[in-house]
């Protein structure tokens, strides 16, 4: 008997007959996101990490894909201040990549965000990643950026240049990121784990009540930082902003080095940009690429209804 090979055709006309459906996740689809997502990237995918989070946000929306009732895609939106978005997590089940569905969800996605109020959606995908950049450009997204992680190990030490930024220092901290960026004025974002958005007063409120908000060396400058997971027990400080005279930034970087062996943590992270000299600077500070390789490139779609 010959044997029925499975060719993008048939494929195609048995999706169409199933009938992809989106729509918000429920908590009944929690098992089919972690089934759906346990082979993907060699089982080393974080969704799973992040799924409980995700679906005790508030804001934003937890997205998946069903045929025939079984989870085959999921998207995050997330929301990273009053107009600012962020698109995260865009899966499709290993058995159907390769068919158009990422495109679908995508979509859907973006029409979940125009609900929701629009503004401007941002989004990393890795450097060689070329479907989803051709995806983004066919939607108006713009690529504006590269980014790289860089880590760094605490120092020891018994000095301390920082002191506590408090909820009155808040005007003057924004006033300082507008008029002292240290890279364009289009990439002069906060990370929100692992997330982007503009500088903001309920962006920077949430580290300033937690102590994660520090001015450096009497004000020459500061740090804002959030809590990070190395594994499931260990946290480590991610830079979430930082601002200095630039000439000074291996300074500052040295010392929060200081600032984290002293706290008890044990590794310093930086989600930082290239061509602005920045990661040059972080070496003289003792970081390192955890992986020279691992750039990604930040998508921003504007203007758009």
């Amino acid at each position: 008997m010959e044997k029925r090979v499975n060719t993008p055709t048939s494929d195609h006309h048995w999706l169409f007959q199933s009938q992809m459906v989106c729509r918000p996740a429920l908590p009944m689809d929690r098992n089919g996101i972690l089934e759906m997502t346990r082979d993907i990237w060699n089982g080393h995918d974080y969704v799973p990490y992040v799924l409980d989070e995700w679906y005790a946000e508030k804001e934003g929306m937890l997205s998946v894909a069903l045929l025939g009732g079984k989870v085959i895609g999921l998207s995050k939106l997330s929301y990273c201040g009053v107009g600012q978005w962020w698109l995260e997590g865009l899966r499709v089940h290993p058995e159907f990549q390769g068919r158009g569905l990422a495109s679908r969800i995508f979509d859907y996605t973006l029409s979940q965000c125009k609900r929701l109020g629009g503004g401007v959606v941002r989004l990393f995908t890795h450097q060689h990643r070329w479907a989803v950049h051709h995806m983004c450009e066919e939607r108006g997204f713009q690529k504006i950026g590269r980014a790289i992680y860089m880590i760094a190990d605490p120092i020891f030490a018994q000095v301390d240049h920082f002191s506590p930024i408090i909820e009155e220092d808040l005007g003057e901290v924004l006033a300082r990121t507008r008029q002292h960026p240290l890279v364009s004025p289009e990439l002069n974002l906060v990370d929100l784990m692992w997330r982007l958005g503009e500088p903001q007063e309920e962006i920077f409120t949430i580290p300033i009540q937690k102590a994660q908000a520090l001015w450096w060396r009497n004000n020459l400058g500061f740090v804002i930082y959030l809590l990070d997971w190395i594994d499931e027990h260990t946290r480590y400080p991610l830079i979430s902003y930082l601002q200095c005279p630039k000439e000074r930034l291996t300074d500052l970087l040295y010392d929060f080095r200081v600032y984290a062996g002293r706290k008890g943590y044990n590794r310093v992270g930086w989600n930082l940009f290239l061509d602005f000299d920045l990661e040059n600077f972080a070496q003289k500070a003792g970081f390192k690429f955890e992986d020279e390789e691992d750039i990604v490139y930040l998508y921003e779609l504007r203007n758009w209804r």
